[in-house]
């Protein structure tokens, strides 16, 4: 394996250009996943043996779009917002308190409006227009005090940027996705969301997640596309994982190298309800780290943060996590495999 393509890795991770960078953590993991193929046609082309390159992928970008809350109305009245350049005009119709609202669309023109679409919005989830309002247009109704977004496909994230529009003076706000073009993106099949106490999918349905309310940082996990994703108010960042690893993410690494070599990073252990004690972290170089929990004790997941120390030299190769290491209520030491 040649060592140009960990340079390219590398200067993915490291060297990108901050902090203006708008919100494509898309782009960085389908980045992540060629150079990850990269990695494995080399290894078939020179007949070597290697560890299976997981996910590494590594997205630092600027302010989320929408990414202050919005406050809870009453829940009654009306409200409207102007969406895409004041090309479209989106109502709420009165309601009750945590009851559906009706939801109207039109399209704008000189001042006039013209309606296009109507359905229902139920409070607490997120409810897709019947069809897209304009062509490449997903415009959604979602909770007010919703603060990220996040569209994905059953592949993984679709690269896009959310716009929000809050609905003052009730439980909604309305918010467009520009959907891509290249037909690889994939159909959106959920929107993943935060607030203040954690993520959920479109349905209002809670996805593990775990809050640091010291930054606001908000680390959740996608099991079903294998994605462990932090969304923070100026910024967040993700990776994915492979299968039959345990979810984890790099988020640091020793700039004076030229190979990818992780000093800190985040895991999420399937502990189904028990306490883990004693957790330790394994590393490729033979050292072992202790790994802070956090969040609640006896989650069905637990996450996890480690850290490790600076060698005075830098170290040849790669370094990388391979195994969690912890121990539950009744002694029992449990190992879960970390792959890349």
């Amino acid at each position: 394996m040649s060592d140009h393509e960990y340079d390219d890795i590398h200067d993915l991770l490291v060297r990108a250009p901050s902090p203006d960078l708008h919100y494509d953590l898309a782009s960085t993991l389908t980045t992540g996943r060629k150079i990850r193929r990269r990695r494995r046609l080399a290894a078939v082309g020179g007949g070597v043996a290697t560890l299976a390159a997981g996910a590494i992928a590594f997205g630092a970008f600027g302010p989320l779009p929408g990414g202050d809350t919005q406050p809870t109305g009453p829940g009654t009245g009306a409200a409207s917002a102007e969406i895409l350049d004041y090309r479209y005009a989106v109502e709420v119709g009165p309601s009750g308190a945590g009851r559906p609202a009706t939801v109207t669309v039109f399209s704008v023109d000189a001042g006039k409006r013209t309606r296009l679409d109507r359905w229902t919005a139920n409070p607490g989830v997120v409810t897709r227009a019947p069809k897209e309002i304009a062509p490449g247009i997903l415009l959604v109704v979602a909770p007010a005090r919703a603060r990220t977004f996040t569209l994905v496909s059953d592949d993984g994230v679709i690269r896009t940027i959310p716009d929000a529009k809050p609905l003052v003076g009730t439980d909604y706000q309305a918010v467009t996705f520009r959907l891509p073009t290249e037909t690889t993106a994939g159909r959106p099949s959920d929107v993943i969301w935060t607030d203040d106490t954690g993520a959920f999918n479109q349905s209002g349905k809670p996805l593990p997640s775990v809050l640091n309310p010291t930054t606001e940082e908000i680390t959740f996990l996608d099991t079903q596309r294998r994605l462990i994703i932090s969304q923070r108010p100026n910024g967040g960042s993700g990776s994915d994982y492979p299968e039959g690893s345990t979810p984890w993410t790099g988020d640091g690494f020793d700039i004076r190298s030229s190979k990818v070599q992780f000093l800190s990073a985040t895991f999420v252990i399937p502990t189904q309800g028990l306490t883990a004690t004693d957790t330790t972290v394994r590393w490729n170089n033979g050292n072992s780290t202790v790994a802070t929990n956090l969040g609640k004790p006896g989650s069905e997941w637990t996450f996890l943060r480690t850290e490790r120390e600076v060698s005075p030299k830098v170290e040849a190769g790669d370094v990388y996590p391979t195994a969690v290491e912890w121990t539950d209520g009744s002694g029992t030491r449990h190992t879960e495999p970390v792959k890349r």
